[in-house]
């Protein structure tokens, strides 16, 4: 289920580019893929630093809550309730 746990905003905005064909349905489940991976790497960056939202979180740590920094890690497997080691 692509759209699972996808905010309506974000679904609406992935259906309406299918619908102008800038996205195949392929395309757009890897980009919804991509999101919740995205969150997972957010939820657990949180955790391990208890810190209680995304802003709070940016202000603590400039220069590694960023996107470029999240996007390093979007292949990383996380697993509900498990944080990866740090190295």
């Amino acid at each position: 289920m692509p759209f699972q746990g996808l905010e309506k905003a974000t679904k609406d905005d992935l259906l309406t580019k299918v619908l102008n064909k800038q996205y195949s349905l392929k395309e757009m489940k890897e980009a919804a893929d991509g999101i919740k991976r995205k969150k997972n790497i957010v939820r657990a960056f949180l955790r391990f630093t208890a810190e209680e939202d995304w802003r709070s979180l940016q202000k603590r740590f400039l220069h590694h809550a960023t996107e470029e920094k999240l996007n390093q890690f979007k292949d990383v497997p996380i697993r509900k309730g498990q944080i990866p080691p740090v190295s």
